[in-house]
């Protein structure tokens, strides 16, 4: 969908967005929105949002026909870039004229870079947000590890071949829901530093929704059982005709090579038809960082952050004016 985003006009109080909560049965009627958008972005999955709603507070609407989230970070509210079949203009303009009557600053967050933004519009920059970039593989180097790059993952899984009987499967998540609910718990205390962990609380709610209604939210459930227990588990989600977005991924660091085989055993289960393998972002998380890239992706999603400019400051080699983005 091209977006031409222009001045987001002044402040008025008396906008109005009608806003509602993520529900279930709302998937079949916002997942056309998502994926006439086109963007790689995992944010722009109904999946993502139903499970993170919790953390990010995260509600939507139709302007324009398209579809917009607004969220919540640091106390302030934020809107994604709007997807779907309408005028996006006219909805980019009227979320940043809501978030001015908020008392919120103009922001529009998660704005796919890819195929990239060509005009910025006076008075705001597309900034980059590398934090929230992700991390594209193909599926055949995740499923085979091919060649001297991923012998460090191939010897982790003979390690665990060694040591151990082991297989990744999917799983009936209805049928396996308390044993997985159980594992996902047991993995939140053994990396809880403080019970009261805000931040982990509101993970482990996130994933208990994804396993408790897998199956209306059209996702996947694998599993890695080592000597006949649970020791990993992933939560996949099929965003795109070409691509599988992995959402959760759990393993016990205490078995090694765990991680690896659950991320080369999923890939290896998808169907041929899935080329790319969407591992999502780091979060700005060095350790992650340097995980996901060791893991070789074919390409970075870049992702951009549209905010107010500091001394007319844009993307460098962009032009002022209004962005063109193929979202």
């Amino acid at each position: 969908m091209n977006l031409a985003f222009m001045g987001h006009g002044a402040a008025s109080p008396s906008t109005r967005i009608e806003f509602h909560d993520f529900k279930l049965d709302d998937r079949l009627f916002l997942e056309k929105f998502f994926k006439a958008g086109g963007g790689r972005l995992c944010e722009y999955s109904f999946a993502v949002q139903y499970c993170w709603q919790s953390y990010n507070k995260s509600v939507w609407a139709i302007l324009n026909d398209t579809l917009v989230i607004r969220f919540e970070t640091g106390g302030q509210f934020r809107f994604t870039c709007p997807v779907g079949f309408g005028d996006s203009r006219r909805a980019v303009d009227s979320c940043l004229e809501w978030l001015a009557s908020a008392g919120s600053p103009p922001a529009i967050d998660y704005v796919p870079d890819s195929p990239g933004c060509s005009r910025v519009p006076d008075g705001l920059a597309a900034l980059p947000d590398p934090d929230n970039n992700d991390y594209i593989y193909l599926r055949t180097d995740l499923a085979e590890l091919p060649g001297k790059r991923f012998a460090h993952k191939r010897n982790h899984i003979s390690a665990l071949s060694r040591d151990h009987q082991w297989r990744v499967v999917r799983l009936n998540a209805d049928d396996r829901r308390h044993e997985l609910l159980d594992y996902v718990h047991k993995w939140a205390l053994d990396r809880a530093d403080d019970a009261g962990d805000r931040d982990l609380q509101l993970e482990l709610d996130a994933v208990r929704r994804a396993i408790e209604f897998a199956v209306p939210l059209g996702l996947e459930v694998f599993g890695l059982d080592v000597d006949g227990a649970l020791a990993g588990m992933a939560i996949c989600d099929r965003t795109h005709s070409d691509m599988a977005t992995v959402h959760f991924e759990k393993a016990d660091a205490a078995v090694r090579g765990a991680y690896q085989a659950i991320c080369s055993g999923v890939a290896s289960l998808m169907p041929p038809d899935v080329v790319y393998m969407n591992r999502e972002q780091d979060m700005g998380v060095e350790g992650l960082r340097k995980t996901k890239s060791s893991w070789h992706p074919v390409l970075i999603e870049k992702c951009r952050i549209l905010r107010p400019a500091v001394d007319g400051a844009g993307v460098a080699g962009h032009d002022a004016g209004a962005i063109d983005a193929d979202v």
